[in-house]
């Protein structure tokens, strides 16, 4: 031990004394705790664990960083939420961070939303335990809250909500349930949800769940308790500042002919996606897909149409939802053989249930053979749901 703290003494004394700061060696991508070389003052290459010179303790080589998820229960938003978590860690059996580490502690809170089945959607607030290394919990040096370092807050959708299914008779308590219950992996980084059918489908209770991640759950694994769990059907709102949601566009545009027959045509459009705000509106065939009901979009279509060689002929274009039209306009095409008409139909629509469910899909009724080419489509959320 002391050949380990002298070693480490030296190359403190070694990086201090660097002459030429930019030698010290630039890391993009970390393998293990590997030897650097650094520079002494003499201008000689000394090799040393590159956590030693990091001084954020031993890296595992199987995995250099590794992220932690700790979900705090209780807590009320409407007070200090850092000073509630630094509590919440001081109160906790000790435990070790180590360099390598990265902590997070997340406190959810609900929002109403109908468009979720437990009638609410979750909003995490996740905060970086700023400390490099060190033990915590009961009996250590209290967490500073300055060290808890608000990172970032996600809306949750069905991608990072893991739902866990029951069945129950009444009366049950979800602690059993759970307990006596299939074992099952909580994924960490998730909000985790349960779902239970109470009496063979009389009810559907839901409950949030905010108990320890880090391990198996259910029958011979870790027993949750009285307390990490949230009863949703009767829960109340927390309070939150509102997240602006972004609106933007995504479009489309293919060059490609596409042959219609006479009568109704399905338009696809798989060109390659261009968008503002970073949103996904439309799916590989250009179908639009919104992202919540009660949102409003801008729709705007068009394309060119290779006039036929027969006269009097015409085509209609329409927004089509589950079979039902939204909007249309029909064009004559009065242009002689081989004069190509530019077409289009644009709207503004609101996301109603059906359009939510079942995205909308562009249509052209021909009254005879005719080719297209040069198609674009342009979604546009312009109004987020309130």
């Amino acid at each position: 031990m002391a050949s380990q703290e002298k070693r480490i003494q030296e190359l403190e004394q070694q990086v201090d004394k660097l002459y030429q700061l930019f030698k010290l060696p630039a890391k993009t991508s970390i393998v293990g705790n590997e030897l650097i070389p650094i520079y002494t003052p003499s201008g000689q290459l000394a090799r040393y664990p590159y956590a030693d010179v990091i001084a954020s303790g031993s890296i595992d080589p199987s995995n250099d960083i590794k992220q932690v998820f700790v979900h705090v229960p209780n807590i009320d938003f409407s007070l200090n939420i850092e000073t509630q978590i630094a509590s919440f860690i001081d109160a906790q059996p000790k435990f070790s961070k180590s360099g390598s580490e990265i902590y997070y502690f997340v406190a959810t809170r609900i929002v109403l939303n109908d468009a979720f089945d437990s009638g609410f959607q979750t909003i995490r607030d996740l905060y970086w335990l700023s400390y490099p290394k060190g033990d915590f919990g009961a009996g250590q040096d209290k967490v500073a809250t300055e060290r808890l370092v608000k990172q970032a807050t996600i809306l949750d959708n069905d991608s990072n909500i893991q739902t866990i299914n029951y069945s129950a008779t009444t009366p049950y308590t979800i602690e059993n349930i759970v307990n006596t219950g299939t074992v099952f992996t909580p994924i960490e980084s998730a909000t985790i949800i349960f779902e239970v059918d109470v009496d063979s489908g009389a009810s559907t209770d839901y409950y949030l769940y905010q108990g320890p991640v880090n391990a198996d759950i259910g029958t011979g694994e870790y027993q949750i308790q009285v307390g990490e769990t949230r009863y949703l059907n009767t829960a109340s709102p927390d309070l939150y500042n509102p997240i602006q949601i972004q609106t933007g566009w995504e479009s489309k545009f293919e060059a490609t002919t596409q042959s219609l027959i006479a009568g109704d045509n399905l338009i696809t459009i798989t060109g390659t996606s261009e968008s503002n705000g970073g949103l996904t509106l439309l799916d590989s065939n250009g179908k639009i897909e919104p992202i919540q009901q009660g949102d409003s979009m801008s729709v705007d279509f068009g394309c060119t149409v290779v006039t036929p060689s027969t006269t009097n002929q015409w085509v209609k274009i329409f927004f089509d939802v589950n079979g039902t039209n939204y909007r249309a306009i029909t064009t004559p095409l009065k242009k002689g053989s081989g004069d190509d008409h530019e077409i289009s139909l644009s709207a503004n629509l609101p996301v109603g249930s059906d359009f939510a469910l079942n995205g909308l899909e562009v249509y052209i009724e021909a009254s005879t053979a005719v080719d297209i080419k040069n198609k674009y489509i342009m979604a546009e959320r312009n109004h987020i749901n309130k």
